[in-house]
């Protein structure tokens, strides 16, 4: 056969035929094989990949138009329940929820009504101002809400979406902005989307860890941060030990804290001390909204991140450190709730969790509202802090800075351990008190409002040991009585401060009473005793380092002097009677003309009431007991002993030595309370329609007349003044009290208005040229009111008592000292004198210094212009007059 045979067949025919190929080559005496053309094979390719192109942009062009359409729906769901939040629409809000849990329904609405599907102020955080409603939008398929960012992530089965949102918060307690990431869940509904319950697969498997002082609980998906947190507030708990006064940890502190998926953990957090309340039910444990509940740092940004960190990680560790402290002072929740919370948060503001900021302004706000700590007893039951307004939480945290700072040796601690031990707030403030006593030295009051004031007035006043006051050339006197309760064993002393050595020393005693009062001559102080040895009352005057009397009333009479002097103080008025208290006699007492028998006196036609310069007298007269003697104008002050008597009398102008048997005097009309303007004007109090001395009805007014022209016209009525009074206050009850006067004030008259119906005094301050009256404070009248000024007539001061008892047991008086200038007023609690009425307190000549008597063995020396204050104690008596005398 021969070997270059060419086998074929017809299925060889019948091959198709690659037109693309490239032709071969032939053999010589062979047919030749064609390739395909590669052009043809890219062409083929780029057909092929257009077409599944083509098919996947439109596969992938439905997909994301249903993501869209999903997305749309979504979006609005989500700003309904937007709306419903800001909208306060709680049937718009439940609409929008799924049923498919009923229980989680019904904490929503819980979180709803409380106001807490956004807020987080439980942690600190309150949503930043114009951030709610949070809308969503869609833009170029980027979704946002407002400037922030906002995602959604959709199932596989595109049955349920998650939205994240950033949300902006202001930290309350710095006011800083942070943002948080809020996750809701939406689930597809029958016709639309609903706010839906997270699944047990959304929160993964519970997870245990275990720190120095915490073992923590809380689910897998927020692992990374809670290991992060607990790390943080484990430390926090070390530095707490370290840092906070007396709290006394253990070595084994150690709490248990639970990290939950239940929302509705913000409402409990949202009461003071509700994790504490919580974990009572717990076994111990605390329970707290997990950071996905409450909102997450934001990842993407790293300043973001961290703020928002910082910020929830002091959220939590205030609930978890506050739990601590309660359990380590052994406080049982939740007596004295509110005070207890004051403290809490000056021990959490130690820490840096909280904002402490009683100061300066706050001190001053407590002395113009005259705040006491019996005041707050009856909103100290108040579990929550919506069951009181803002002002009484300030009080409450105002009266925790006292109690922490302004007593020696004190501390948040140990004022919570108090309290803890004593459940009703009488008896805690008994126990301040003496803790206080035994650690002060025996510079603090014995009553803590008055403690308070000092504090606000100058904090350093109550724990310092350093002279605050520098040393004035005068000399401070000071009378007391060493009170056994038998008159007759009873002693009184007079003593004298040393302000180089720090002591007191005794210049006089006697078996019975003693009273002292500052003269106008600072070289001269007045002193009344009464000897229960001898049954004999003596006017005394106290100059050139020596005790001298200046009256004793013939024929075993009683006598006493008030004080009641001209304005040079060479003029004392005196007061004798016998036993009935009837048939009083006047005498005026010339302090510059005495031996070692008395002072020359004489028998003036009536009370004088002297001009500035002493030349001329108003002389009140009225047939009376010394009882009824309900009105003194002494040399520096205006008393009043009884607020329902205002006894009215014959007024006559005269010289002013003028005697009993004078022909000098010019006869006025009847009135009572005279006062001098300046040497030629003078006025009084009188009625409209009063006839004489027994003439009731008409309107009171208070009238001038001139030395030339002595008849009277009217300045004002009391009706002037009654619109500037509070409106509970009865009209038909009010009275004048009377008006003073002072030489460093001109054009100004000072008017006290009573109120008869509650005891209270009402003084005013009236311009002559302007006639303008204002207001200035308001106190009790009762027992003992008086008004007063500094010699240099800057300050005006005003006392009163809140109680109708008084005597030598520790009774409180309030004193309120006003600056004319810049209209500040400061209150103290005194101890008022119970022996005759007086004043408590007396000024240096050059009105710096002012003294003050106090409870507690102490004299207070006060300097109003630098707010400076040093306490003196002694230790013998009860001591309730103070003079400033040259020596």
């Amino acid at each position: 056969m021969p070997t270059n045979f060419d086998w074929q067949t017809e299925e060889d025919e019948r091959r198709p035929k690659n037109n693309w190929d490239e032709p071969a080559e032939s053999a010589p005496g062979k047919p030749t094989k064609r390739k395909l053309p590669w052009r043809l094979i890219i062409v083929v390719g780029v057909l092929i990949a257009s077409i599944g192109g083509i098919t996947w942009w439109q596969i992938d062009r439905q997909i994301e138009q249903t993501l869209q359409a999903l997305r749309t729906d979504v979006v609005a769901s989500h700003n309904l329940v937007q709306h419903a939040i800001v909208d306060h629409d709680d049937e718009v809000f439940r609409s929008a929820l799924s049923g498919k849990d009923p229980s989680w329904t019904a904490n929503q609405m819980d979180l709803f009504q409380a106001g807490l599907i956004v807020d987080r102020s439980p942690l600190g955080l309150v949503p930043e101002e114009g951030t709610l409603p949070a809308i969503l939008r869609l833009e170029n398929d980027e979704i946002a809400v407002g400037e922030q960012s906002a995602s959604i992530e959709f199932s596989a089965d595109l049955n349920e979406a998650i939205v994240t949102t950033d949300q902006p918060y202001r930290v309350e307690e710095s006011n800083d902005v942070v943002v948080l990431q809020q996750t809701a869940i939406f689930r597809r509904g029958d016709s639309r989307w609903l706010l839906a319950p997270p699944t047990a697969e959304f929160w993964d498997k519970t997870k245990t860890t275990e720190r120095e002082h915490l073992t923590v609980i809380y689910p897998a998906r927020d692992e990374a941060i809670i290991e992060m947190l607990t790390a943080d507030i484990d430390a926090e708990l070390g530095r707490m030990c370290a840092t906070l006064k007396d709290i006394n940890c253990p070595d084994n502190l150690h709490l248990a804290v639970r990290f939950d998926t239940d929302p509705t953990l913000l409402i409990s957090l949202s009461q003071p001390l509700g994790a504490l309340q919580r974990s009572l039910d717990r076994e111990g444990v605390i329970e707290l909204p997990t950071p996905t509940v409450a909102g997450l740092p934001v990842k993407e940004d790293p300043l973001l991140w961290e703020a928002g960190y910082a910020s929830l990680r002091d959220g939590y560790a205030r609930h978890i450190l506050s739990t601590a402290i309660v359990r380590l002072v052994g406080w049982r929740c939740c007596d004295n709730a509110l005070l207890f919370n004051a403290l809490l948060d000056y021990q959490l503001g130690q820490l840096g969790l909280k904002e402490w900021s009683i100061g300066e302004a706050d001190h001053r706000q407590i002395l113009e509202s005259r705040i006491r700590l019996t005041n707050l007893n009856p909103y100290l039951r108040a579990s929550v802090y919506n069951d009181i307004d803002e002002e009484r939480l300030w009080e409450w945290h105002a009266a925790a800075d006292f109690l922490i700072n302004g007593i020696p040796n004190s501390s948040a601690a140990g004022i919570q351990r108090l309290l803890a031990e004593t459940g009703i707030f009488d008896q805690f403030l008994k126990s301040v008190l003496s803790f206080a006593l035994a650690e002060s030295d025996g510079l603090f009051p014995n009553n803590l409002d008055a403690a308070w004031w000092l504090y606000a007035l100058n904090s350093d006043a109550l724990t310092s040991t350093e002279p605050l006051i520098p040393s004035t050339h005068q000399e401070l006197l000071m009378a007391c009585q060493a009170i056994e309760g038998i008159q007759r064993t009873d002693r009184s002393e007079l003593y004298r401060y040393a302000s180089d050595t720090g002591e007191w020393t005794e210049l006089y005693s006697l078996p019975g009473y003693i009273w002292m009062s500052a003269l106008p001559d600072p070289s001269k102080a007045l002193l009344q005793e009464f000897s229960s040895q001898e049954g004999v009352w003596r006017t005394k005057i106290w100059r050139d380092n020596d005790l001298n009397t200046a009256y004793t009333a013939p024929g075993g009479a009683f006598s006493i002097s008030f004080n009641e002097t001209d304005f040079a103080g060479e003029r004392l008025l005196a007061y004798s009677f016998g036993l009935d208290s009837e048939n009083v006699r006047m005498t005026v007492i010339d302090l510059n003309h005495c031996d070692e028998n008395g002072c020359r006196t004489y028998e003036p036609p009536g009370r004088p009431v002297w001009s500035p310069d002493g030349e001329l007298a108003l002389f009140f007269r009225v047939n009376e007991s010394i009882s009824e003697l309900t009105y003194i104008a002494t040399s520096n002050s205006h008393i009043l002993t009884d607020i329902t008597n205002t006894v009215v009398g014959s007024l006559a102008l005269g010289p002013g030595n003028a005697q009993a048997d004078s022909a000098e005097l010019t006869p006025l009309v009847f009135g009572r309370s005279p006062f001098w303007i300046d040497n030629g004007t003078y006025g009084f109090i009188r009625r409209i329609e009063m006839g004489g001395p027994v003439a009731d009805g008409g309107e009171e007014i208070i009238v001038l007349g001139m030395v030339d022209d002595p008849s009277p016209y009217l300045i004002l009525s009391l009706a002037d003044l009654t619109p500037l009074l509070p409106a509970s206050v009865r009209r038909d009850q009010l009275t004048l009290g009377y008006a003073a006067t002072h030489p460093n004030i001109p054009n100004k008259l000072f008017i006290t208005v009573i109120d008869r119906a509650e005891g209270n005094a009402y003084a005013f301050s009236y311009d002559l040229e302007t006639g303008t009256p204002e207001l200035h404070f308001d106190l009790p009248a009762t027992p003992y009111h008086s008004l007063g000024f500094s010699p240099d007539g800057r300050y005006m001061l005003m006392t009163g008592q809140y109680r109708t008892r008084f005597g030598p047991s520790g009774e409180t008086a309030v004193l309120l000292v006003k600056d004319l200038v810049d209209g500040q007023t400061t209150p103290f609690i005194i101890r008022p004198p119970f022996f005759m009425p007086s004043v408590a307190y007396d000024w240096t000549e050059d009105s710096r210094l002012l003294a003050m008597t106090m409870g507690g063995n102490l004299v207070a020396i006060v300097d109003p212009e630098r707010a400076d204050v040093q306490l003196l104690p002694y230790n013998f008596g009860s001591c309730t007059s103070v003079v400033w005398v040259n020596p």
